[in-house]
């Protein structure tokens, strides 16, 4: 089961981790509405299993080169937080 958190900007990593406390452990949740590279890991640390992305990744007017610059920057901090996720805990 999913849970989508949204906007997660204005509800904030505070909340996310209420409501991870009181789902059952088998609901993922995702932070959509806000998210980017910057906050990607404080997000994952309260508890969300992923995130939906939008402006963060393309904005009208941009080129199919600078979205696929900001996709490929987003998959690579959504990498990294999950490598050092497991590496803390490896039943991840």
């Amino acid at each position: 089961m999913r849970f989508k958190m949204f906007p997660s900007d204005s509800l904030g990593v505070k909340a996310l981790k209420a409501v991870s406390v009181v789902l059952p452990d088998e609901v993922a949740i995702f932070a959509v509405g806000g998210v980017n590279i910057d906050n990607m890991a404080d997000y994952a640390a309260a508890g969300a299993a992923g995130f939906g992305l939008g402006t963060g990744v393309y904005k009208v007017g941009m080129s199919e080169n600078q979205v696929s610059d900001n996709a490929k920057a987003h998959v690579a901090a959504y990498k990294n937080i999950r490598s050092h996720s497991s590496a803390k805990n490896p039943s991840h």
